[in-house]
Parts: C-alpha cells; structure tokens; sequence
C-alpha cells in the first residue's frame, strides 16, 4: 500500500469518526430541555471620564519619557550590580595559572560543592 493510499483512508476514518461525534452531540443538544438565557444589563463599573468634569484632572501616561526610562533602567542596572558580586564570598577559590582563554583551553579540576553554595547564599 501507498502511502498516499494510507493518508487518504486515514483521513476519510478521521472524518467519519468526528461526524459521528458532532451528531451525537447535536442530538444530545437537541434532545435536552431548552432553558431561555435572560441577560440582564449591567451598570458600568466606573463612569466613562467626562473631560469637563474635572478641571485638574491630567490622563495618566501609558509610556515613560526617554529620560525617565533611561533613568529607569539605570536604577534597576544599579540595583542588580550592587547584588551580584562576591564581597560576601569566603571560599578558597583560586585560579590556576596558565590558563588559555583565547583557545578556550581551562585547566582541569573541579569545584567543591561549598563553593557555589557560598556564591549563591
């Protein structure tokens, strides 16, 4: 057999099968007791904002002037390097000399468990 043979006898299956649902389902809709849907009109939760009724009244800014958000930015870029940094770091961590960086060659060994707890504690 095809595969083009088996798609199309897979896909004519599919189809049979989710008629057969959609008319049972039908039918079971069709069959059970109608209740009427009464909607009932809600009163809005706040009132639409009427320019005249506030003189003072200014629309909040949904964006941020280019200072402020530089502003902005540099707070939270401050905030996040004032956290991350190892002052309160007290392990025996010290590198080997010779490493290579450009050719990424790192010497071998391992980290003790203790060590990175410290750095994340």
């Amino acid at each position: 057999m095809k595969s083009s043979q088996l798609k199309r006898l897979i896909k004519e299956s599919v189809r049979e099968v989710i008629q057969e649902e959609l008319k049972e389902i039908l039918l079971e809709a069709l069959k059970s007791p109608k209740q009427p849907i009464y909607e009932s009109p809600q009163p809005p939760i706040n009132p639409p904002f009427v320019p005249g009724d506030n003189p003072n009244f200014t629309p909040p800014s949904t964006s941020l002037p280019k200072q402020n958000l530089r502003e902005v930015y540099s707070n939270i870029l401050e905030d996040t390097q004032k956290e991350m940094n190892t002052n309160g770091y007290s392990g025996d961590f010290s590198p080997t000399p010779g490493m290579d960086t450009v050719n990424g060659q790192l010497p071998g060994g391992s980290v003790n468990l203790s060590q990175i707890s410290a750095l994340l504690g």
